[in-house]
């Protein structure tokens, strides 16, 4: 089932390949906070995707240990201390699933969405990650005292991946962080609104609705995402 992403996946890995991007350390340990805590304009030194710049965030699933190997975090563009103000900002995670614990899943949309909403009880210190799921935006403010703390893309990836990987079925965790001005953030949002598309239409399928396919507004997915028609027939009988 986990399949139906490897498309998005290639193409975004493709994308990405375009540019040339550096591993950074997996570095845990950054302080967070208990609950949310807002980060004034006026303390921030930073601003990732503020200023109606670009954004996107994409998130994909797969059980192909090909694709998403093991965990891994990269940067395309500069990193956190070297940047000040509002710039362009993308974040890219590929999740990998183990085949038979992804493929026994029976609410796969709870399963992702889960994952997803961690970004929102994501709370390092000093800093202010914004998530607008509507517009497929993610941004982060950075106040001065995370910059006092040291906190750089290393450290955020490997927030990421452990709030990722507080379901247990998570077996490894790519991610890319773009601040390269230059970087084709348009096709990005596309891929991640056709990866979004994914995991509507599965939750779709699963719910057995409008299962008249010439009627479906998902009908596009279906036809053009490998694995999508057979999730269709499996849950259609």
């Amino acid at each position: 089932m986990m399949k139906v992403y490897d498309e998005v996946i290639q193409t975004g890995s493709a994308l990405l390949g375009e540019k040339p991007a550096r591993p950074l350390p997996i570095c845990p340990g950054y302080p967070l906070e208990k609950e949310k805590v807002f980060v004034f304009p006026e303390d921030s030194i930073l601003d990732l995707g503020g200023s109606n710049l670009p954004s996107p965030y994409l998130m994909a699933y797969t059980s192909s240990s090909r694709l998403v190997k093991e965990d891994a975090v990269y940067l395309i563009g500069e990193d956190i201390p070297n940047l000040k103000g509002p710039v362009p900002y993308a974040h890219i995670s590929f999740l990998r699933f183990e085949e038979e614990e992804a493929s026994k899943e029976q609410e796969l949309y709870r399963l992702l969405r889960n994952i997803e909403y961690q970004r929102y009880k994501l709370y390092p210190e000093g800093c202010l990650i914004r998530v607008n799921t509507n517009r497929m935006r993610e941004g982060v403010l950075v106040g001065k005292d995370a910059f006092s703390k040291g906190m750089d893309f290393a450290k955020l990836g490997s927030l990421f991946m452990d709030a990722y990987k507080k379901e247990k079925r998570v077996r490894a965790v790519v991610q890319y962080f773009i601040t390269d001005p230059s970087f084709p953030f348009d096709k990005l949002e596309s891929l991640a609104k056709r990866s979004e598309g994914i995991t509507v239409a599965l939750d779709h399928i699963m719910k057995k609705l409008a299962m008249d396919c010439s009627t479906c507004e998902f009908k596009g997915i279906c036809d053009e995402i490998e694995g999508m028609r057979e999730v269709h027939k499996k849950e259609a009988q």
